[in-house]
């Protein structure tokens, strides 16, 4: 039965499953994976300088990249994402990616136009939601 509910998380989840697959290989293959673990039924990989949850795996960083601050918390935020993939399914890349990729272009966009970072990445949507879920404080 538990191996039934594997399977089918794989399926509900399957678009961001497939990304974080190839992801995971590009990233093992470029040596950029510092350690990984097995956690709360997901696989948690940390790199640097960026982070994204992709269904049950997770990349997280305790790194600033050079437009947006990471949180200290990052690993927690990231998970809280992967509870997002989970609940949303195959909706998760559009109602959640993209709007968080649009907020890393704006946090882009305003580093090389103000030269400093963008310090609300977090306070609003869908980041905060990734918050509450995975508990950060």
């Amino acid at each position: 039965m538990v191996y039934l509910m594997y399977f089918l998380y794989i399926v509900w989840e399957f678009p961001q499953n497939l990304l974080g697959l190839l992801c995971m290989i590009w990233l093992a293959l470029s040596k950029s994976i510092e350690c990984v673990s097995f956690e709360k039924r997901r696989i948690f990989m940390k790199v640097r300088g960026f982070a994204v949850s992709l269904g049950i795996f997770i990349f997280w960083s305790s790194v600033d990249n050079k437009h947006i601050p990471i949180s200290k918390q990052n690993k927690l935020h990231e998970y809280g994402h992967s509870i997002q993939s989970r609940m949303l399914g195959p909706l998760y890349l559009l109602v959640v990616g993209l709007p968080s990729i649009l907020r890393v272009i704006y946090g882009c966009i305003y580093h090389r136009r103000r030269g400093e970072k963008w310090q609300a990445y977090y306070d609003g949507y869908p980041e905060k939601w990734a918050d509450r879920l995975g508990n950060v404080q």
